[in-house]
C-alpha cells in the first residue's frame, strides 16, 4: 500500500510544522531572562544633561583615569586637579551583560593620594564598564572605562 500525499496534504503538513516552530519559539523566549540596561533608567535619563558636564570637566584635566588589573584587584588611578583636594564619589563595575552582577563603590581617597583598589574574587569573568564619578575641589568629573576581568 503506498501513501500518496497531494499538494492539499503538503499545505497542511507545511502548516503544522510552520505553526509547531513558532509555538516552539514562544515558549523558548518567554522562559528567557530580560534585564533592561539599569532598572532605574528613567531617572537617570531626566540627568543626562548634568551629566554631560561632568564628562566635559574632566576631558578638560590633564591626564585620564587608568584602569589595570592584578592578579586579585581592580586597580583605578583618578586623574587630579591642580589643587589636590580630597576624591569623594562612587565608582559602578557595571556588568552589560547582567545588571545584577553590577557593584557600587564608595572613592573617599585623602589628598595625597589617587589609586582606588577594588577586589575581583567577587566578579565573573568578562567585560566590566568601570563607570567613576567623583568631585574634588568642588568640581564634579564622570569617566567611564572598560576592562576584561579575567579569571
Amino acid at each position: 500500500m503506498k501513501i500518496k500525499i497531494n499538494w492539499g496534504w503538503g499545505i497542511v503538513i507545511f502548516l503544522a510544522i510552520f505553526l509547531g516552530s513558532i509555538a516552539w519559539r514562544v515558549v523558548i523566549t518567554s522562559h528567557q531572562k530580560i534585564n533592561l540596561v539599569t532598572p532605574d533608567y528613567y531617572p537617570k535619563g531626566i540627568a543626562y544633561n548634568e551629566e554631560i558636564n561632568k564628562r566635559n570637566n574632566y576631558e578638560n584635566l590633564k591626564g585620564k583615569m587608568l584602569v589595570s588589573q592584578t592578579v586579585e584587584n581592580v586597580v583605578i588611578q583618578f586623574p587630579r586637579t591642580e589643587n589636590m583636594g580630597g576624591i569623594k564619589g562612587t565608582v559602578l563595575m557595571y556588568r552589560p551583560a547582567d545588571y545584577e552582577d553590577d557593584s557600587t563603590f564608595t572613592i573617599s581617597l585623602p589628598d595625597s593620594f589617587s589609586v582606588m583598589t577594588i577586589p575581583k574574587g567577587y566578579m565573573k569573568r568578562g567585560i566590566y564598564k568601570v563607570q567613576a564619578d567623583w568631585s574634588e575641589d568642588s568640581l564634579v568629573f564622570a569617566a567611564e572605562e572598560s576592562i576584561f576581568i579575567n579569571k
